[in-house]
């Protein structure tokens, strides 16, 4: 560069771009600024792809003679890998001997469209204009109310304040009749507020349980590591949990009875009368009315390696029988970590019963059982989980879905691989159960694939809820899918998808992790 060069560059003024806060996708904007120094030049505006640290041009024009330009009706979408914040430029290339200009970056927060949701399978969220979110949804938390009409799920989508620079989870519900869709998490100063996770809703749809890191929920909250929290639908408040152990500890709302009254939690605190002996995760249900929580009796674990995960609870509608995993306590933890048994207590009567976690006889002296999720009827009478199974060939076992019937004893096999296979991780991964008992909702691994389906016990007709997507190019992308959770009636199912460049409901490109409703079509 010449001397002269050189003190162009360092005498020129600041250049400019302006350009909106929140830009929609898709949608056409107008973006003006200066070179900041005169002469007719081309200028490019471009997207910074973050994926590959690269700037991408979108669009073209010219300054004029002051060293202004403008971009008039400029589409400005995200490259390949669509991010929720874009960093634009304009930029005017190098002319001869003369240095480059590129104006500072801009950032915009970017506002995806509403997709076109048709069928049966639809994206649940979205916000009340039904835009789809410009961040992850789901994979941090949700759930579905008895009927399907309320879905309840930790976003970090920023339809609350998109001037959000960099947004936390939130959490949202989704009335699915109304089209309507709520921040729970709203501080006291009417802002968004961050770190919210797990919400669990009541199947009437009253009330919303949640643990939060958020110190503005309500007034006068000292607590600076976390706390659970009640939302009632009705008031719209949020309240501290009474009756839990609050700040240092962790605590994990795992299951509600259908009004919202009994509350099963986790938690390692001693502080809870009779207090834990063996120094793990212990099970506890708290009455919402009484404030007082009750131990739920387990057998004692080994140390450190007790009810820790404590993923595998549910509950019937009236808080009476609670189901749950805990592990084996006659072998070493260092090496089977996973071997777990089932139980379920009846708190009404005070007794416990097993489970049959090996209802084929599968398991030997070393063989592992991870069950991490388990699924109840209304009534208490049937539990739904994953156990192994023998296949044609008795030395390749695999899992299924199965149905344990508290009254007769009897478990009956609803899914399982179509045939054997070597991994014994093929087949159903998790199961969730209507309240009827009547239908299964369960997530299925084929070796790499997974789908989303629905057995009816009644008929045995089993429903692809997710069928392979007729939107998007092929491109080799697998997607994952989340454990499903399923209405009271059957008729409703609620699941994760991460799709990635696949679209499957079209419109949906947003690319990232979404919460996805299926409603079964009306019987003929």
């Amino acid at each position: 560069m010449s001397p002269e060069d050189r003190e162009v560059t360092r005498q020129r003024p600041a250049a400019v771009l302006r350009a909106p806060r929140v830009v929609e996708i898709n949608a056409n904007v107008v973006l003006t600024g200066s070179l900041g120094r005169p002469g007719t030049r081309p200028v490019h505006l471009q997207v910074l792809d973050t994926m590959y640290d690269v700037w991408k041009r979108v669009a073209r024009t010219r300054s004029t003679r002051a060293g202004d330009f403008r971009f008039a009706k400029v589409l400005v979408r995200p490259p390949a890998n669509p991010a929720p914040i874009l960093t634009v430029r304009a930029f005017a290339p190098r002319a001869g001997s003369r240095p480059a200009v590129a104006t500072p970056r801009k950032v915009v927060r970017s506002v995806y469209p509403r997709p076109d949701m048709t069928g049966p399978l639809t994206i649940a969220s979205v916000d009340s204009d039904e835009r789809l979110g410009d961040e992850r949804s789901g994979d941090n938390g949700f759930d579905l109310s008895d009927d399907g009409r309320f879905a309840v799920f930790a976003s970090a989508a920023t339809w609350a304040d998109p001037s959000q620079r960099r947004p936390g989870l939130q959490i949202f519900l989704r009335d699915r009749e109304r089209g309507r869709t709520t921040l729970i998490t709203r501080g006291l100063d009417g802002r968004p507020t961050n770190y919210s996770f797990t919400p669990l809703i009541s199947g009437d749809g009253r009330w919303v349980v949640y643990w939060s890191k958020a110190r503005k929920l309500v007034a006068h909250d000292p607590t600076r590591s976390g706390d659970l929290y009640w939302w009632d639908r009705r008031s719209g408040r949020n309240s501290v949990v009474v009756g839990v152990p609050r700040g240092a500890y962790v605590v994990r709302p795992l299951a509600l009875s259908r009004d919202g009254r009994f509350l099963a939690f986790a938690t390692s605190a001693p502080d809870i009368s009779p207090s834990p002996v063996d120094e793990a995760m212990d099970l506890y249900v708290l009455d919402r009315e009484t404030g007082e929580a009750d131990q739920v009796p387990t057998p004692d674990t080994p140390r450190g390696y007790g009810i820790e995960d404590m993923f595998a609870v549910s509950m019937s509608d009236d808080g009476r029988f609670i189901a749950y995993a805990v592990d084996v306590p006659d072998l070493s933890p260092s090496m089977y970590p996973n071997n777990r048994e089932l139980r379920l207590t009846d708190r009404r009567l005070g007794t416990t019963q097993e489970i049959p976690v090996d209802p084929f006889g599968l398991r030997g002296p070393v063989e592992d059982v991870d069950v991490t999720h388990t699924a109840m009827s209304g009534d208490g009478r049937f539990v739904a989980y994953v156990a192994r199974i023998v296949p044609s060939e008795p030395s390749r076992s695999a899992r299924a879905a199965v149905v344990w019937d508290r009254q007769t004893g009897d478990v009956e096999v609803v899914a399982q691989p179509p045939r054997p296979y070597p991994d014994p991780s093929a087949g159903p991964a998790v199961a969730d159960i209507s309240s009827d008992g009547r239908y299964v909702a369960y997530l299925s691994i084929d070796v790499i694939d997974e789908q989303v389906l629905r057995a009816d016990r009644v008929t045995g007709i089993v429903d692809v809820v997710v069928p392979d997507p007729p939107v998007g190019p092929p491109d080799g992308s697998d997607p994952f899918f989340s454990a499903p959770r399923i209405s009271g009636d059957g008729s409703t199912i609620v699941f994760t998808i991460d799709a990635l460049q696949k679209e499957y409901v079209p419109g949906d490109i947003n690319r990232v992790v979404d919460l996805f409703a299926w409603d079964a079509p009306p019987a003929d």
